[in-house]
């Protein structure tokens, strides 16, 4: 930090490392990551999901469970997403988020997942396996 206030211009230096950054920040268009869970020996694939919520958020996560011609079973993140608990829109509503509302959108969240998953990856419907994540609060 060279001490400077938030209007204050930074050296050139820094300003060229920026620059320099903001530059490489191009060639992650070039980065792919493959997907692993294309296995061609895979035999059985299920999707098992989980949700949960908070006075402040809510969360849904996906996992593929799969098993080999080997019997080799492995358990893979497939996707996850969190959201911020609605703010009530009229003052009478202030902090009538309930928990049971939050896990109900939760549980919306996760069905969102696991629909958008197994209509790309074509897995049948008795192998998907949603939870509500519970824990003794």
């Amino acid at each position: 930090m060279e001490g400077k206030e938030w209007n204050d211009s930074v050296s050139e230096v820094n300003h060229n490392l920026f620059l320099d950054c903001v530059n490489d920040l191009n060639h992650l268009k070039l980065m792919t990551i493959p997907c692993l869970y294309s296995l061609l020996s895979v035999i059985k694939r299920q999707l098992f999901g989980y949700c949960d919520a908070s006075t402040v958020a809510y969360c849904a996560v996906v996992y593929m469970r799969t098993i080999s011609s080997n019997d080799r079973v492995e358990t893979l993140l497939m996707c996850s997403k969190t959201e911020v608990a609605p703010i009530p829109k009229t003052k009478s509503m202030q902090g009538e988020n309930s928990i049971h509302r939050l896990e109900l959108l939760g549980a919306f969240l996760l069905s969102k997942l696991i629909n958008r998953l197994s209509t790309r990856l074509n897995i049948e419907l008795n192998n998907i396996l949603p939870f509500p994540l519970k824990i003794n609060r």
